[in-house]
């Protein structure tokens, strides 16, 4: 079977970031456009679909509030389920752990023991 009839190779490409454009989503681009250059060595191309999550908080809040998913959103996870690949890009935090995880943001103690309460 020839290269020419396959399908395009679904290509999802999540960029976590928040700058505009910022490093992360920079990232998510090269990723992206190396894997279509090897795709495209082996015959094959690719439909890449962008999803920008910082473009989804408020349906993401929503969702997480209230359970209702908006069209956005919808797309976004219509366009992740149905690829065939996923290139995905987070920031990285550059920060001494008080500053990044700020007192009252880690997990809550762990429950009581056979009811014994623990002290810290």
């Amino acid at each position: 079977m020839s290269t020419a009839a396959w399908s395009p190779v679904a290509l999802a490409v999540v960029s976590a970031g928040v700058g505009r454009p910022g490093p992360t989503r920079l990232l998510a681009d090269r990723v992206a456009e190396a894997v279509c250059r090897a795709l495209a060595a082996g015959g094959a191309r690719a439909d890449v679909e962008v999803v920008e999550l910082h473009r989804l908080a408020v349906d993401l809040a929503h969702h997480t509030t209230h359970g209702r998913v908006g069209l956005d959103l919808r797309e976004a996870i219509a366009a992740v389920v149905a690829a065939d690949g996923l290139v995905v890009a987070t920031p990285v935090v550059a920060a001494p752990h008080a500053q990044a995880a700020p007192p009252g943001s880690a997990a809550p103690p762990p429950p009581p023991v056979r009811g014994r309460h623990r002290t810290a």
